[in-house]
């Protein structure tokens, strides 16, 4: 069976602050609703997770971007800040704590 590219992800870790973020998560709009997105996302995490090892992941979307922010909550992404770009676009930047971090004495 042949196989389709429905969409692609990228993910890295921030050399300035040391987050591991998840920098784009496309999927072509002929694939989109049908749970790819979803499937994508919880791949992801668990690839993160396993070859990372962080503390948290972050991922940004727009704010008028509902979709995308009602996916990340179930996912249990938290709403942590909002910051507008060089373009004037309203970013909601969201993450997902793995582990809790004792604070230091």
């Amino acid at each position: 069976a042949a196989e389709e590219l429905v969409g692609f992800a990228v993910h890295g870790q921030d050399p300035e602050d040391g987050l591991h973020w998840i920098v784009a998560l496309l999927i072509d709009q002929h694939h989109q609703r049908r749970g790819y997105g979803r499937a994508a996302m919880r791949t992801l995490i668990d690839l993160i997770k396993r070859e990372c090892a962080p503390t948290s992941i972050v991922i940004g979307h727009r704010a008028e971007n509902d979709v995308a922010g009602n996916l990340y909550e179930q996912l249990s992404f938290r709403r942590v800040r909002e910051r507008r770009g060089s373009d004037g676009v309203i970013e909601v930047v969201r993450q997902l704590v793995l582990t809790e971090v004792m604070p230091t004495p």
